[in-house]
């Protein structure tokens, strides 16, 4: 009568094959990880500033949209102070690094039309990680562009083709990216 199963050499060589291919693999998952994180950023920061801007047109309005420190925390403030919404940065990425353009410009405000309201607000926010967490030629940065209109778009730094959907205005004007890696 035959038996039915493994044999403890099946199952080390089985073993031995999958801790192989799990070495092999961990580089890989961990940067895909972290870039991650720069989505994950980049979608809370997008939607806390449509979030701003729907706010405004609901109450027509000015709301005002403000980055709370270097990695992606935010808040959504009417004029006076009075928090609406807030985000901080510890939920699920504390390694992004964010610069905005201006330069140090941290707040944005949208009109009661839902429109960017003043000419030194918040523009462009470029999320990244610091190049002491990956280097530059592994991450996938990601723009953020806020339009006068109040239109928020997020777009890739790296894409160069002016066919590609997730290519930057600015690359497309000018051929060079708000946004790029240090």
């Amino acid at each position: 009568m035959a038996q039915a199963g493994f044999t403890l050499v099946e199952v080390m060589i089985s073993i031995a094959i999958l801790a192989i291919v799990l070495a092999l693999a961990m580089p890989v998952f961990g940067d895909w990880l972290l870039n991650a994180q720069i989505r994950t950023a980049s979608e809370s920061l997008e939607s806390g500033l449509q979030q701003a801007r729907n706010e405004a047109v609901r109450r027509n309005a000015a709301v005002e949209f403000h980055l709370t420190d270097t990695a992606s925390g935010w808040e959504i403030r009417l004029p006076g102070g009075a928090t609406l919404a807030a985000r901080p940065s510890s939920e699920g990425t504390p390694k992004v690094v964010l610069t905005t353009v201006p330069s140090a410009a941290t707040i944005v405000t949208f009109d009661g039309m839902g429109r960017r309201s003043g000419s030194n607000g918040l523009t462009t926010i470029c999320v990244d990680l610091d190049s002491s967490v990956m280097s530059a030629s592994k991450t996938r940065d990601l723009e953020l562009d806020i339009g006068m209109g109040g239109t928020v778009r997020m777009c890739d730094p790296k894409v160069s083709s002016s066919t590609d959907t997730r290519v930057c205005e600015a690359v497309v004007l000018t051929g060079n990216p708000i946004c790029s890696s240090p």
